[in-house]
């Protein structure tokens, strides 16, 4: 079994695990019989992250939106319970949810930070970003917002998820610099092997392996940006058990993103190669995936939805397989010549 790496995000005192762990599926139900979004009881869910803590995953994506709001809550619980905020970075996003404010507006970011915070029990958030950008709103206004909030030691850096105008993103940077204010140290793109073919969740998002992206991506690679990325396994696309014979029998009961977004014959054909390159080297699927996000030329921490332990195990494999760009370019259908 591979070893947890960890990194350090800007000048943010608690390092961030290579992989960090998404939390749609934490709640503080005791009985979730019937209910339609959530499979895991409270004692299921301090399980996940009693195991993960143990194998050194010590990062969690996290917003006020998820799971009905009883993310934050079941995190905040446990990491109270555990006595590990110290050791914990954590990834806080919202702005969206909205009736007279501006959606993700500074007052919409300031009235979710403090929210956050409250739920989680914690009187500070590792990194807080825009849960998605809006065009209307100045960067400049969003930019001294939140050093404002970094000042007053509520949140220790921020970012934006979703920013798919990267000329917004250096405006971002450039006016912090012209500021004298911490740099926006983080950016939260989707990213995975497989091409989304049709958006997962809707026009404004930012997905890097699709073809009008190679300017974000190019931008990410040149400044060394810290990128926390979103559907990194392709909502169980990469999960092992879907290959283009299997589809058919899954096809019911699959991810509805996973099925509408990447579920496409250029998919399947990157499958084939994963599945061969897999053999040659002899790895699983889902680390040749993972592996293929760690390898890239960025500072990139990929987001997975592990549902227990033996995934969790698994994924740390992932982090020992070494890829040079030939390979990472043949199993992305950028050239037909194998690498080897």
């Amino acid at each position: 079994m591979g070893k947890m790496r960890y990194t350090q995000v800007g000048s943010i005192k608690t390092p961030a695990a290579k992989i960090a762990m998404g939390s749609m599926v934490l709640t503080v139900r005791d009985d979730v019989t019937g209910c339609t979004f959530m499979e895991k009881t409270k004692a299921d869910s301090f399980k996940l992250m009693d195991d993960a803590y143990e194998l050194g995953y010590n990062t969690y994506d996290a917003s006020k939106y998820y799971a009905a709001g009883e993310a934050e809550l079941s995190l905040g619980e446990w990491m109270k319970d555990r006595g590990v905020r110290d050791q914990m970075f954590i990834i806080g996003k919202g702005g969206g949810i909205c009736t007279h404010l501006r959606p993700f507006s500074p007052e919409s970011m300031m009235r979710d930070i403090f929210d956050s915070m409250d739920k989680l029990q914690v009187d500070y958030i590792d990194v807080y970003l825009t849960h998605k950008d809006n065009p209307d709103v100045p960067v400049e206004e969003i930019v001294d917002m939140f050093a404002y909030m970094q000042g007053k030691g509520y949140i220790h850096g921020y970012g934006g998820s979703n920013w798919r105008n990267v000329d917004r993103t250096k405006r971002a940077l450039a006016y912090a610099k012209e500021k004298g204010y911490s740099p926006f140290l983080v950016a939260q793109p989707g990213f995975s092997l497989a091409e989304p073919v049709v958006n997962s969740w809707g026009e404004d998002e930012e997905s890097l392996n699709q073809p009008d992206m190679k300017a974000n991506l190019k931008f990410y690679q040149e400044t060394g940006m810290t990128l926390f990325t979103w559907s990194s396994m392709s909502r169980g696309f990469w999960s092992g058990a879907l290959d283009r014979e299997t589809f058919p029998a899954y096809k019911d009961t699959l991810d509805i993103v996973c099925l509408k977004s990447f579920c496409h014959e250029v998919n399947f054909k990157r499958m084939d190669r994963v599945k061969e390159y897999g053999k040659r080297i002899g790895a699983s699927v889902p680390n040749i995936a993972l592996a293929w996000l760690l390898n890239q030329p960025l500072d990139i921490h990929p987001i997975i939805g592990a549902n227990n332990r033996a995934e969790m195990e698994s994924n740390l494999a992932a982090l020992d397989i070494v890829m040079g760009q030939h390979d990472l370019d043949w199993l992305n259908l950028v050239t037909d010549e194998r690498p080897w």
